[in-house]
């Protein structure tokens, strides 16, 4: 491991050679001197903690030091009395040391008690690094001057080694001499491992860098080298991975496991690349071949300058220094625009996030430093028993009151639906579903899985039904390496600082998927699932709780009471869940058979180790606790805590998400709400108790909510024997709850993060680079908006000064991302960008959020919104706030005016047959195969089908009516829809009408013949929401027990297939059918008018605002496409223009200064007049065939705003808009 000291002569100005120095170096502390940073001043290097201490004088940026050290080795900064610049460091890689860093300049007056201060505040063994500007023969000067002759005695008294050897490190170019002023001194125990060199390069500054090698100090900082899957050969891959000879039934299941995982691996190796695995060095991105030439010819001078220090070869080699600073400068300034111009439209979504990844410095760390018996130690092996230790006494520490019991959920009953074998269709349903995920012990990763040939699945499938049948699981499966990641503000240094990431098999993931949909789809279809838990639950989100403690709260002021809720923090919940009591609640819901028997396996003899680096622990049992990381688990948690809060006192609200837990009581009478909360508390600790879950009385917190002017004394509650605190506001489900419930708190800290994730946009964009428009809108949405929007329309309820607060925010950020003026008026950027205020924002969000809720009678908030009870008193109270409900009233009127009617799906979708699907025709498009080939192809797939009954279908829509058709050959049937259905919903409505219909048809094979491709490929999704689709599947699966078989057949529409054209005709005709037509509708079919409404709100907003002049040119609120252009700039400047705010036009708006001039005729300059009144533009416009009208040149006619675009780049006025 290696240390660099250097004198780098000013930070800033020698940035990119510091970066070359690191490339070079790679060193894991960096110690500098003459930072020249101001207090005020930011600086930061990727990967590393900078300890600085700077010039106290504010208005100079001069002397300073600065050590960094990087964020995988511990570090920690030791406070220093002294008035000298010094700063120091404890670090710890193998051993520990403290790193002082001096800088002790000429001009001051320095006395050795001043630098024996400072050695004895230092923990020892201690590394002194500085200039210290002092000459002596002892260290390889030519003189000795009194600086050096006081260092010689600092030295002696205090018990410290030099490491110098004798050569200069400092080549003054004043006087052209060497000296060696920068030292480097240690302590006795270190001067035996660290190997001291000066490097040849002094890398544009007049000191050496100084490389301090610390030996028999090995980096641990080694990592798991992993698959780069970009650059597999997955043709290989696919050829290679072969199934295992033998087949799943006839072996075993640990030696079926091992078979498979060998076939895979194999395959991989051979096809798929892997990383060394060595720590990643210091990554320049911008070094460029001219950045290393540069470098070259600059070394190159001044070698010849050290060799002959003559006048000549000093000016060459200052000429080089310079040529290499511009050269390194330029390809540092257009690296990083490539890189930000790289971010497009097109960019894929997972590389844009790893490139802002890149731009905020987040760092992997895998070095792990801990404290043990008051020693610091790295070792990977060390640290990662430590954390096995640690982990082993939280899932091995026995439960109280809890019965480990044994449970037989053996069966003779072969009629449960859930135990029956898993079909290729869960199987593929599965694999099209996962996402990246870190491999497990068996280092196979789903893409692997994902690209294994039908064949192998095959044997993958048949093995999963062997262990399903057999009722026993592979010992690999039950392990996991554990990686402890760091949690936010904790002390590196315990291991309680760290949460636990479990890694297991990818295999055994797959299985536990198809397992677990069966399962929740049984717990949720039987209602075993309390009402009042929302996490992990379809349909269900931790929006449902905020919008019932909102309304709860609202209705408590409004009604003048009180209330007290309680937010409880439960301990390590995970970890802690005993496995016992989810067995105990599997059985008593009746489950037997092999779903019960896989989870009691599963759950059963875990181990794990932990991961340090490519470092594994030593192996541990995990007693207790769901196995973090396995898609079971959040699902047997559910089961865990299921009855928590089914027993508390009437009136008492619970609202459980996950490990997220409140109860609420609200009254008139304070001592009715003590007796109620606290005989709550008593029950749930009780249930504590048996449960062996535990809650955090430190962090259990109480919030006592009212409006009273006297509000009387919170009521004591007491949790286990202990008072709980009582705070002034809670945040719960990411909402800060104040006790007036006025969100001024809530908002601020909002504010707060947003504007923190602002200066990641600022550095994306620029007037002239940067990423483009569309891409810029989204990365804004989704790191801004998406906290804003968060819970938006339940803190709506804050009065409205405190709302406009976050405008600014939004404001801002379309301004950044569109890259309009700074004195652009507000409603033209939402314009212009096609973002709607957040007003309009948070009515869309709550119109998704209430579509969804509408038809779901038994959901817990249905009652807090559609069957609101305090109207009245709302109305007669004029001031108070009102809650959701009375500031919705438009939406909720609108969706009880419509029946909604619900279809109650009883059959397990597992048991649907996978639906035989054609889409051959969907592989071409109609721009390169001629309508007659279509055709030919279709009557091939027809003629390779058994001999069948063949039905067209086809939806249609209108702007006030929706229908259905299907046509046979011998007859049409037409079908009115609800006016709100999409032309989705209609097609596959069609297809559901055609399926009934042909069940009572005399024939054994039907083919459905569909123009809608969404529609058949929906029919894939056996777990889809949408009524038609449920229906579809329920009909054939009927059909094929009556041995029907049915065949959906893709076609292009208007290809000239006869069937194809009567059903589209058909459907046509339908819309003019009288009646309504069925209400089976989708929440984004219920949402749309509604969504349409606020569209129009929005519009009049607009169109009701004071002239402006993005107004004059945009009348509508919708985007415009000729908005995007081919580059940065040109949308920059098109943006401008139209708002009609622009550097050249309104700068004097920020400077206050006097408005511009046209330098051509003298008038005030503006946009208009550029376009309109000058005589010298209105000239250029025409020559161009340009009208002089602003709104006709700025608007959405893509052939004027080219010729605009086209003229304006050539003109000096450009570059100063």
């Amino acid at each position: 491991m290696t240390l660099i000291q250097w004198n780098c002569n000013g930070i800033r100005s020698h940035y990119n050679d510091l970066k070359i120095l690191m490339k070079d170096v790679d060193p894991f502390c960096i110690s500098l001197q003459e930072t020249h940073l101001k207090l005020s001043d930011k600086f930061t290097l990727k990967g590393f903690d900078i300890f600085r201490k700077d010039s106290p004088n504010s208005d100079r940026a001069f002397r300073g030091v600065a050590v960094a050290i990087k964020q995988s080795v511990y570090s920690k900064h030791v406070e220093i009395d002294t008035p000298l610049q010094v700063v120091a460091v404890t670090v710890h890689c193998g051993i520990t040391f403290t790193v002082c860093n001096i800088y002790l300049p000429q001009d001051n007056s320095i006395q050795i008690e001043h630098l024996l201060h400072i050695h004895k505040q230092l923990p020892k063994p201690v590394l002194y690094t500085g200039d210290f500007n002092g000459h002596n023969t002892i260290w390889g000067c030519k003189n000795v001057n009194g600086r050096g002759r006081m260092i010689e005695c600092f030295i002696d008294s205090s018990d410290l080694l030099i490491l110098n050897t004798g050569e200069p490190t400092f080549l003054s170019s004043t006087y052209r001499t060497y000296s060696a002023i920068d030292l480097s001194l240690c302590s006795p125990s270190l001067f035996q491992i660290i190997d001291w060199t000066v490097l040849p390069d002094p890398y544009s500054s007049d000191h050496f860098p100084l490389q301090l090698k610390l030996s028999n100090i090995f980096d641990n900082d080694n990592r798991k080298p992993r698959w780069i899957f970009e650059k597999a050969d997955w043709s290989l891959f696919s050829a290679l991975a072969n199934p295992p000879p033998t087949s799943a039934s006839n072996l075993s299941v640990e030696n079926g496991c091992k078979a498979i995982t060998e076939a895979i691996l194999l395959a991989a190796e051979s096809s798929i690349p892997k990383t060394k695995g060595f720590p990643k060095k210091t990554y320049v991105p911008w070094f460029s071949k001219d950045c290393k030439e540069a470098i070259k010819s600059r070394r190159k001078s001044f070698n010849k300058f050290r060799k002959n220090m003559n006048i000549a070869n000093f000016i060459e080699y200052k000429k080089e220094r310079s040529k290499c600073r511009r050269t390194l400068n330029s390809s540092k300034k257009e690296s990083w625009k490539s890189f930000v111009d790289s971010i497009n439209s097109s960019t894929p979504t997972n590389i844009v996030w790893n490139k802002i990844r890149k731009i905020k410095g987040i760092y992997s760390n895998t070095r792990y430093t801990l404290l043990s018996d008051g020693k610091l130690s790295d070792n990977p092996e060390v640290v990662g028993n430590m954390f096995a230790t640690y982990y082993s006494e939280i899932y091995n520490e026995p439960a109280a009151n809890v019965n480990n019991e044994q449970f037989d959920f053996t069966t003779d009953d072969t009629s449960l639906v859930y135990n029956i074998p898993f079909t290729m269709w869960e199987l593929l349903s599965v694999l099209r579903n996962v996402k990246g995920s870190s491999p497990g012990p068996d280092n196979i990763h789903y893409t692997m899985i994902q690209h294994l040939p039908n064949i192998t699945l095959t044997w993958l499938l048949n093995y999963y039904n062997h262990i399903w049948q057999c009722g026993d699981i592979p010992s690999s499966w039950l392990k996991s390496e554990v990686v402890p990641i760091l949690k936010t503000g904790q002390d590196k240094r315990y291991p309680s600082s760290y949460r636990p990431i479990f890694l297991t098999s990818c295999l055994c993931k797959i299985m536990e998927r198809v397992v677990n949909q069966r399962l929740k789809w049984i717990l949720e279809k039987n209602n075993y699932i309390q009402n009042f838990q929302s996490g992990f639950r379809k349909g269900r989100s931790t929006i449902d709780h905020l919008v019932q403690l909102e309304a709860e709260l609202q209705y408590t002021f409004v009604q003048e009471e009180q209330a007290v809720a309680v937010f409880f923090d439960m301990h390590k919940a995970f970890d802690k869940t005993n496995k016992s009591i989810i067995l105990k609640k599997l059985k008593s819901l009746g489950f037997r058979g092999n779903l019960p028997i896989f989870i009691q396996k599963f759950l059963a003899h875990r181990h794990f180790k932990i991961r340090i680096g490519n470092t594994l622990s030593s192996d541990c049992e995990q007693i207790n606790g769901v196995p973090q990381g396995c898609v079971l688990s959040t699902t047997l948690f559910t089961l865990a805590i299921n009855d928590l809060g089914t027993n508390l006192p009437r009136g008492v609200r619970v609202m459980l998400f996950v490990d997220d837990l409140a109860i609420f009581y609200r009254s008139n009478d304070i001592s009715c709400i003590k007796e109620k909360l606290q005989t709550s508390l008593n029950r749930i600790n009780l249930w504590s108790h048996n449960s062996g879950l535990q809650f955090s009385t430190n962090k259990t917190k109480c919030v006592h909510f009212s409006r009273r002017r006297n509000t009387p004394q919170s009521p004591e509650l007491l949790l286990n024997g202990i008072a709980l605190p009582y705070v002034t506001s809670c945040r719960f489900l990411g909402l800060e709850f104040d006790r007036r419930l006025s969100w001024e708190e809530h908002i601020r800290t909002l504010k707060e993060k947003c504007l923190g994730k602002l200066g990641i946009l600022k550095v994306l964009s620029g007037t002239c680079w940067g990423a483009d428009r569309t891409s810029m809108l989204k990365i804004y949405q989704a790191l801004i908006c998406s906290k804003i929007d968060y819970g938006s329309f339940i803190y709506g309820s804050a009065r409205g000064h405190n709302l406009a607060r976050l405008n600014s925010i939004h404001h801002t950020g379309i301004r950044i991302a569109t890259g309009a003026f700074r004195t652009s008026p507000s409603l033209s950027l939402c314009v212009e960008s096609g973002l709607p205020p957040l007003s309009s924002r948070r009515n869309k969000l709550v119109i998704n959020y209430l579509s969804r809720l509408y038809p779901q009678t038994t959901h817990p908030a249905h009652r807090y919104i559609f069957k609101h009870r305090f109207s009245t008193k709302f109305q007669q109270k004029i001031n108070a706030t009102l809650p959701l409900a009375e500031r919705v009233t438009f939406i909720i009127n609108h969706l009880k005016s419509i029946n909604v009617k619900t279809i109650e799906n009883n059959t397990p979708p597992w048991t649907y047959k996978k639906p035989q699907l054609y889409l051959q025709l969907s592989r071409s498009t109609k721009e390169n195969t001629s309508t007659s080939d279509y055709r030919k192809r279709f009557e091939k797939i027809i003629s390779s089908l058994p001999e069948h009954q063949l039905i067209f279908t086809d939806g249609s829509k209108s702007d006030s009516s929706t229908a259905s058709a299907f046509v046979t050959s011998d007859s049409t049937h037409k079908f009115k829809l609800h006016q709100l259905c999409s032309v989705y919903t209609a097609e596959v409505n069609a297809i559901a009408m055609a399926l009934q219909h042909s069940m009572n048809l005399p024939i054994k094979n039907v083919t459905l013949v569909s123009d809608s491709l969404s529609a058949l490929k929906s029919l894939e999704n056996m777990y889809s929401n949408h009524p038609g689709i449920q229906r579809i599947l329920e009909i054939e699966k009927m059909m094929t027990e009556n041995n029907k078989s049915i065949h959906y057949i893709w076609v292009p529409g208007h290809i000239g297939i006869k069937g194809n054209e009567m059903a589209d005709k058909a459907a046509k005709d339908a819309l003019a059918l009288p009646g309504r037509g069925k209400n089976l509708l989708t929440p984004s079919e219920l949402a749309r008018p509604l969504k349409e409404r606020i569209y129009m709100e929005w519009q009049k907003i607009w169109e009701d605002s004071p002239p402006s002049k993005l107004k004059g040119i945009k009348s509508s609120v919708k985007p415009w496409q000729t908005s995007i252009r081919g580059s940065r700039r040109e949308e920059v400047v098109l943006t401008r223009l139209r708002i009609g705010h622009s550097k050249i036009t309104h700068l004097h708006l920020i400077t206050k200064e006097e408005p511009p001039r046209c330098e051509y005729c003298n008038n005030s300059l503006t946009v208009a007049h550029i376009f309109e009144q000058c005589p010298f533009y209105r000239r250029k416009l025409q020559q161009k065939n340009i009208t002089n009208s602003v709104s006709t040149a700025l608007g959405n006619d893509i052939n004027n705003v080219n010729a605009v675009m086209s003229l304006f780049v050539k003109l000096e006025i450009y570059k100063h808009i």
